[in-house]
């Protein structure tokens, strides 16, 4: 990306290249090279090639897949790298190299919930997806390996517990004392209960797909819950599980079970596809009606504590509840003897599955939607032939959504609820948009315009600032960085260029960040403090 092309994209670092420039003929040296772009204000950390960079909740120290390369394997996913598990602190110092030979799939490695403890499988095979299970205490420490074939880890929400298979066999680490115990077997995958108290384990299909619940203390009580079962899992408050199981034998169609985790699970439908529990364990939503080659069916809500379910659409593709509880938006998918494909979007409200809103964009049409944090109110995106708009439905009273504006993308709600923000305006076939701030409860006020010419964004948790992603002409495989102080006349500040999506706050205010480059001979993990 030329000089050029920067100030006239608005972008925040062609205000630094220009200086460059200046700087060069104010010498009066003798004819050198293009200036290289400017590096950025980050600190490097570690100077190899790097994926998948996280941080523990305190944004004190970075774990990352360093020096990736290919994998040998054919069977190996197409963009799937793999690298030396690496952690650094965010202060700078020598990075630690824990184990090669990690993948940059999702369960290549996991960081414990409160931060203290990272498991990895170390020279993970494609072919069978195993690999030596490795746990390391975080920052510092020696790793220590818990089994050489593991298949299936993940640590407690508690992080109190890692549980683990391998073998075929349920195993449970206290990461207090380091005890690993076996717990049953044979096991394929498993899940434990918010509070560590319980896990469901299901084992092979070959083994029956038997569910078992389990006490996780020092004389663990098993018993089995289901046969030849499919999905499962706990309610968010563990004290209820749910699964669906084909107890008639592998010829017939699921039915969704529902029970009191120290109970006995009870049948609440037959021909079950997807189902989720409310955020406030009282309700279950499920996909009912099923039949073979038809992906869709009913969707019903039932009181976890038993009761009639309530029937709140047809043809269902997906649903998603509120996060108060109080509400369940879903999106129908229809078809007509064409073959033109429309969708609806519904919203229906508890305890009686009242319809709040319903939405029908026709044919050719889709509909993508998003709750606010306090699950109030409604973004949806709706989709109509050539025509986009951006809309937004307010739970409480009876007045129909809102345009909030034609052509957006990219919509979240700010941190506390009090805007929507979106992506409008585009060119360059949607990658370089004005980021515009709607008021939520001002619907009258025209919207902030925050940043011009970004691909992406992401504020910091306050709220306060927010990350700016830039395209560029060059490539598509990276991008430059910039930031913008909110309520405030400083305009767009450029961070860096030509790094990878993923960057992320390391804090509250968004004073520092952590951020992955992909220019040659600059490649690396980089930290940024900003003013």
């Amino acid at each position: 990306m030329t000089r050029t092309s920067l100030a006239r994209l608005g972008h925040p670092l062609a205000l630094g290249l220009a200086l460059v420039g200046l700087a060069s003929m104010a010498t009066g040296c003798k004819k050198t090279a293009e200036p290289n772009k400017p590096k950025g204000i980050g600190k490097p950390l570690a100077d190899s090639a790097a994926r998948n960079l996280v941080a523990t909740p305190d944004g004190k120290v970075l774990a990352f897949v360093a020096e990736i390369e290919k994998p040998p394997e054919k069977s190996a996913p197409a963009g799937v790298f793999q690298g030396i598990l690496t952690t650094v602190a965010a202060d700078g110092g020598t990075p630690r190299q824990l184990g090669g030979g990690v993948s940059t799939l999702e369960d290549g490695f996991r960081l414990s919930p409160d931060g203290k403890w990272i498991a990895y499988l170390q020279g993970f095979r494609f072919k069978d997806q195993t690999g030596a299970l490795q746990l390391a205490p975080m920052p510092q420490g020696d790793a220590r390996q818990l089994a050489p074939g593991a298949t299936y880890y993940q640590f407690s929400r508690d992080s109190r517990l890692l549980g683990y298979v391998a073998g075929g066999e349920m195993h449970l680490v206290e990461l207090a004392t380091g005890q690993d115990r076996v717990l049953a077997g044979p096991v394929s995958t498993f899940e434990l209960a918010a509070d560590s108290s319980l896990v469901l384990m299901r084992r092979p299909i070959a083994a029956g797909g038997e569910l078992l619940l389990a006490e996780t203390g020092p004389e663990p009580k098993t018993r089995k819950v289901g046969e030849q079962v499919g999905d499962y899992r706990f309610s968010p408050d563990g004290a209820a599980v749910a699964f669906t199981a084909r107890p008639g034998g592998p010829a017939e169609p699921y039915s969704l079970f529902v029970g009191a985790a120290t109970g006995v699970a009870a049948r609440v439908a037959q021909k079950a596809g997807p189902f989720a529990f409310s955020p406030d364990s009282a309700w279950i939503a499920f996909v009912a009606g099923q039949e073979p080659g038809r992906p869709h069916g009913a969707l019903q809500l039932a009181p976890v504590a038993g009761g009639r379910p309530i029937e709140v659409g047809k043809n269902v593709s997906d649903f998603r509840w509120s996060p108060s509880s109080k509400a369940v938006a879903l999106r129908e998918s229809h078809e007509d003897k064409s073959g033109r494909t429309w969708s609806e979007l519904k919203v229906a409200s508890l305890p009686k599955g009242t319809l709040r809103h319903k939405d029908h964009a026709g044919p050719k049409s889709f509909i993508n939607y998003l709750w606010s944090p306090e699950g109030d109110r409604l973004a949806f995106i709706k989709h109509v032939g050539e025509q986009v708009t951006l809309n937004l439905l307010t739970l409480e009273g009876e007045a129909p959504p809102r345009v909030v504006a034609p052509w957006a993308f990219n919509y979240q709600f700010a941190p506390g609820g009090k805007e929507l923000w979106y992506r409008a305006n585009c060119v360059r076939e949607g990658r370089q948009c004005e980021l515009l701030a709607a008021s939520i409860d001002n619907p009258e006020k025209p919207p902030a315009l925050l940043a011009k010419g970004i691909m992406n964004f992401r504020p910091s948790p306050d709220g306060k600032r927010i990350l700016l992603v830039y395209p560029r002409v060059d490539t598509e495989h990276a991008s430059d960085l910039g930031w913008v102080e909110l309520g405030s006349q400083a305009p767009s500040k450029g961070i860096d260029v030509y790094t990878l999506p993923g960057a992320f706050f390391l804090d509250e205010a968004g004073k520092r960040l952590a951020y992955l480059v992909n220019q040659r001979k600059r490649e690396g993990v980089y930290v940024a403090d900003l003013p």
